[in-house]
């Protein structure tokens, strides 16, 4: 992995765990990394006590239980042409709860939920059919999060989850 070296994170059910450093540090990298975004050149990615460092890509990992948030909302995590509601279907794609003959949504059930995980993060009715490129960058923010809450998740990766937002 370019740029990391010797760095061990753990973290156990329950726990909330803060990688901070400055920008260039490997923190990203780091994190992009387990989640299987960037490639491992040396050492070891263990997920659920399992070694995922060959296997790990961003679908496999999604459909483990893992969830990565990427810091650039606008370039990696969401579809700004698109509405709310389908950037709430992305993680449902190919995920194992969902697979229906042919690769078919079962767009009643997607619906519903994509709502009520829009309630989870309090994201207005009225923003779910809107195009995320137009909501304000909290909003899109929310969107980007509550596809972490579409389906169960074991473990959260936060990268600067709060760039570009009004704390």
């Amino acid at each position: 992995l370019s740029g990391v070296a010797d760095a061990s994170l753990s973290a156990r059910r329950g726990e909330v765990v803060g990688v901070a450093g400055l920008v260039g540090s490997g923190k990203s990298e780091a994190l992009r990394a387990a989640f299987g975004l960037d490639r491992v050149t040396a050492g070891a990615i263990r997920f659920k006590g399992q070694d995922v460092t060959r296997s790990a890509k961003p679908a496999r990992m999604l459909a483990a239980g893992m969830f990565y948030l990427p810091p650039d909302r606008k370039e990696e995590g969401l579809l700004l042409t698109h509405s709310s509601h389908a950037n709430l279907l992305i993680p449902a794609i190919g995920h194992p709860s969902q697979r229906r003959p042919f690769g078919w949504i079962a767009h009643g059930h997607a619906r519903a939920r994509s709502q009520q995980t829009a309630q989870r993060v309090d994201l207005a009715t009225m923003n779910i059919r809107r195009i995320v490129g137009q909501l304000s960058g909290g909003n899109q923010q929310k969107v980007l999060f509550a596809k972490g809450l579409v389906h169960e998740v074991d473990l959260f990766v936060f990268d600067e989850p709060t760039v570009g937002v009004d704390v």
